[in-house]
């Protein structure tokens, strides 16, 4: 039960393509995206939503700070604390302020 209520606010996060499972973090606070109906800011207790992903930027936050990935066209399912992110081609890319660290 320790275990559960620790994680209680928090997402788990994971990108996928048919090739692999290219991310995959727990602890996550915000998920950021733009879907074909417009932008999206995934919290914590976030409704169950199925949408079509726009090619651009995918935007997560967690403990160790901001993080963006580039994707293609693709769907993002919210299922309970999971935000599943399916796409064809993805880049994880460094902000610039942590490109320097």
């Amino acid at each position: 039960m320790a275990a559960q209520e620790e994680h209680k606010g928090a997402l788990q996060l994971e990108v996928l393509t048919p090739e692999a499972t290219c991310l995959k973090v727990e602890d996550v606070t915000a998920v950021r995206a733009m879907l074909s109906e417009g932008p999206i800011c995934v919290l914590p207790g976030h409704a169950p939503l199925v949408g079509i992903l726009v090619a651009g930027e995918l935007g997560y936050a967690d403990h160790r700070g901001d993080h963006r990935v580039g994707i293609d066209e693709g769907i993002l399912r919210i299922h309970g604390s999971t935000v599943t992110v399916l796409g064809t081609d993805v880049r994880v890319m460094p902000l610039p302020a942590q490109a320097d660290r």
